[in-house]
């Protein structure tokens, strides 16, 4: 190309290169590609097939590569026919609204019976979706088709943590106990000193300080089916200053319940207690120095059934009562022989269930007290039939309200026509109330036939009741307030007596071994017998220790 003359237009040059351009192009659009022209090459290329190419060849890297959740083959759960057809292995999930309107159209086209056999052979394959795009990843059946899927519905439901029961907080301040095999065992000691206006409680006790030790001692069975429950305890009591006193009482208590099956139950109770004899009781002798030791021995068997709502119970009682000698101020001592007695009686209660938590009942009693002496000192025969008849009514709504209460007539008539009977109506039972936590009342009651000594004289009925609350301030302090009163009426004879009493107490824990008590009592004895109107007021502080 020649040189360009300085000051040569460039407008030739470019009109040349843009004609070679233009014919360039339209060469290239009007002739076809020399690759499509030749027979050994593919040819023109089509989608729809080659999407139906990937789609199958998926499918195939699907049915041969081995099972993700089972690696062992042999481990693989099996499928049925029909299950393994319907398995969606593209991990698609079907559009509803679709499925909804195929089905729509399905149940309008279904086929009669005689054309299914040959809709059948001439159905078209499944439709296969559009949007089946392989990747690199390695593709997984639906999650419901997993044979394992089903079995989470199986499982059992637990609430929620919020709904769960609370379990009941242990009372840092109850007593441990010492566990011996199946038995617990919780013993105690009780230190203290009591201040009184009555040492004694009689018509001529004085004041006293007195020194106080008790020791406790309950054991509880641990048992699956029986249970067994033991309570006893002893008591010193010795003058510091004022009127003389030095006495020893205590006793123990024993409970046992057999479960036989076949709603029967076996019970068993023994109970023994030693004490002077009362200061205030219609047979003391005058001018004893101390008062003489009177020993209880009772025991109890019998068996309880229950033949649908009817309760069954058959109860066989004995009681073993005996006096030691009583000691004069001159040294001199007096028998009490003639007071000694064995009593043996069987008692039949019926029952029916009204509900589970009242029963009333009825029961009848038939026994023989009998005297170690036939014939006592001054000649009458004190041995007696006894008779007594009740009936009443059980309550029993659980932690609220328990107990019950018998209304009735006793009667022990004596071997010796010369003693008039004794005859009495009669009030027993016991019942136990909690009008809120943290609260208990008790209200019992009671009705004795008690002997007596003097020539010519039957003896006495004695009334007994006594309320009792409990409240608990806080866990560690404990308060009772109780109230008590006493009718003695002397058969043959307008005489009788009233006692009155009243108690207040708290206890305070100071951890659950040791405490510190404090009780104040008062008591009051009238009578229209000549010298036995009498009253004290005593008051008690102390500590425990317990294990």
């Amino acid at each position: 190309m020649t040189a360009r003359k300085p000051g040569q237009s460039r407008a030739p040059e470019r009109a040349v290169y843009a004609l070679l351009a233009t014919v360039s192009v339209v060469a290239l659009l009007a002739t076809p590609a020399v690759a499509q022209d030749l027979p050994l090459l593919r040819g023109e290329v089509d989608e729809n097939a080659t999407s139906q190419y990937l789609l199958e060849r998926d499918r195939q890297l699907l049915e041969n590569q081995p099972n993700q959740l089972y690696p062992d083959s042999a481990l693989q759960p099996a499928l049925p026919e029909d299950e393994v057809r319907g398995v969606d292995r593209t991990g698609i999930s079907p559009n509803p609204l679709e499925s909804e309107e195929q089905t729509d159209v399905d149940a309008e086209t279904a086929p009669l019976d005689g054309e299914e056999q040959a809709e059948e052979e001439d159905a078209p394959a499944a439709r296969v979706p559009l949007d089946d795009t392989a990747t690199g990843g390695v593709r997984q059946p639906a999650v419901e088709t997993d044979p394992g899927f089903r079995r989470a519905e199986a499982a059992t439901r637990q609430p929620a943590l919020q709904v769960r029961p609370r379990t009941a907080v242990a009372d840092p301040y109850a007593a441990e106990g010492i566990r011996a095999g199946s038995v617990i065992l919780r013993p105690s000691v009780e230190q203290g000193l009591r201040g009184t206006t009555n040492a004694d409680s009689s018509a001529t006790g004085g004041s006293a300080t007195i020194s106080e030790t008790t020791i406790r001692l309950n054991a509880e069975s641990d048992w699956s089916r029986h249970s067994a429950r033991v309570n006893a305890y002893a008591t010193a009591r010795r003058s510091i200053s004022g009127q003389d006193l030095d006495e020893n009482l205590g006793g123990v208590d024993a409970e046992l319940d057999l479960d036989l099956g076949r709603e029967l139950t076996g019970i068993g109770r023994f109970n023994y207690e030693v004490r002077p004899e009362s200061a205030n009781s219609p047979n003391i002798v005058d001018g004893t120095v101390s008062r003489p030791l009177r020993h209880i021995v009772t025991g109890s068997a019998g068996l309880h059934k229950d033949i649908g709502k009817l309760r069954l119970r058959l109860v066989g009682d004995v009681e073993r009562d005996t006096f030691e000698d009583a000691e004069l101020s001159n040294g001199d001592r007096i028998s009490q022989e003639d007071r000694n007695s064995t009593t043996l009686s069987a008692t039949l209660r019926g029952g029916y269930e009204l509900s589970p938590a009242l029963i009333p009942f009825a029961e009848i009693e038939a026994g023989r007290k009998t005297y170690d002496n036939r014939i006592d000192s001054a000649g009458y025969q004190r041995s007696a039939d006894i008779l007594a008849a009740r009936a009443g009514i059980a309550v029993d709504l659980r932690e609220k309200l328990t107990g019950e209460l018998a209304l009735g007539w006793l009667r022990e008539k004596f071997d010796d026509d010369r003693l008039d009977p004794v005859s009495a109506f009669t009030v027993d039972g016991a019942i136990n109330w909690s009008p809120r936590r943290g609260w208990d009342v008790r209200l019992s009651g009671a009705t004795r036939a008690e002997a007596a000594t003097g020539a010519g004289e039957s003896g006495s009925v004695l009334y007994e009741s006594r309320l009792a609350v409990t409240h608990e301030l806080r866990r560690n302090i404990t308060t009772t307030a109780a109230l008590g009163y006493a009718w003695r009426d002397y058969v043959g004879s307008d005489d009788h007596d009233e006692t009155f009493t009243a108690e207040a107490s708290a206890t305070w824990w100071v951890n659950r071994y040791a405490g510190l008590t404090g009780r104040l009592a008062y008591e009051n004895l009238k009578s229209t017998m000549e010298g036995r109107d009498y009253d004290a007021t005593s008051a008690f502080l102390g500590i425990t220790v317990r294990r």
